[in-house]
């Protein structure tokens, strides 16, 4: 994902903020480097480098070289407010299996779309070709709940009510924007987006219940950004046989999306359901994932 047009965007900003918003610009910049890979460090260096060879004060100077240093070494460049990276501050939206245990005995955690009430049963999803034009050009299918927290980069998405943005932006019904990387606040979460940003607060916009917010589109280039987003959820927990399943489950939505054939269908198994039980976030990209098979078109 070539992130660097954002990434000069910010390092042009960062000369002329004020001081107080330096830090919060260095985190943003330091989530979109991670997001953007490899390619994206070295440029992300060069462009702190050049924004503090061209800084008036000899304070930003300074800053923004340790900055660059630190984009170049592979390190946080900034801090939240409350002395978490980029990285760490998005890994804080996750709970501990104690607290997720809690919030399923209050509130029991549905199956994945199109997985039978019983476990034992089996299901296969049924092929069903649509035009990927057709998912831009007016409301998208109607897909699982996902929350404004629970966005992967590369997610498309609509907005399907008119509401305005924390930087006072009206947002209006049927705009399509199309998610780099995300920043948790202190009060809400930063977009980062291919056409600018977005900050929100409100707790019934972030939330997204029923997608009446948000509407995920379901385009073939979005879930393949879906799937890289699990293999990576994936990669940081223990190896197992749930995982194994969930990966293999991943694997044969890659396929199906580069070929003809049937939908995948859910893997009914206990223990990988327990798996997503336990990682929220993972839970509702494989509900999105799995709903979405069955919309997506083949050329």
């Amino acid at each position: 994902m070539d992130v660097t047009p954002v990434l000069a965007g910010i390092a042009s900003r960062l000369v002329t903020h004020p001081d107080t918003l330096v830090e919060q610009e260095l985190v943003t910049f330091d989530v979109l480097v991670g997001a953007g890979g490899p390619g994206s460090r070295e440029a992300g260096a060069s462009l702190l480098r050049a924004a503090a060879d061209s800084a008036s004060d000899a304070w930003r100077r300074e800053r923004l070289k340790k900055a660059a240093a630190a984009v170049a070494a592979g390190e946080p460049c900034a801090f939240t407010p409350e002395g978490l990276s980029a990285q760490q501050a998005a890994a804080a939206q996750t709970v501990t299996q104690e607290e997720w245990d809690r919030r399923v005995a209050v509130s029991p955690l549905p199956p994945p779309p199109g997985a039978p009430a019983d476990p034992e049963e089996e299901e296969e999803y049924e092929e069903d070709t649509r035009d990927e034009p057709a998912f831009l050009a007016g409301p998208p299918p109607e897909l699982p709940q996902l929350p404004v927290r629970q966005f992967f980069p590369g997610v498309v998405f609509r907005v399907a009510q008119k509401f305005v943005d924390d930087r006072g932006h009206t947002r209006n019904p049927g705009e399509v924007f199309t998610l780099i990387a995300s920043l948790p606040e202190r009060e809400g979460v930063l977009l980062m987006l291919r056409t600018g940003s977005m900050r929100l607060t409100a707790e019934d916009v972030i939330a997204n219940a029923g997608n009446l917010w948000f509407q995920p589109v379901p385009s073939a280039r979005c879930l393949e950004d879906l799937i890289e987003a699990i293999d990576a959820a994936l990669d940081a927990l223990e190896d197992d046989d749930a995982v194994a399943v969930l990966r293999d489950y991943a694997g044969s939505c890659t396929g199906y999306l580069a070929s003809e054939g049937p939908a995948p269908s859910w893997p009914n198994n206990r223990a990988a359901t327990r798996v997503l039980q336990r990682q929220p976030r993972l839970g509702a990209w494989f509900r999105v994932l799995s709903a979405a098979m069955s919309l997506t078109p083949h050329d």
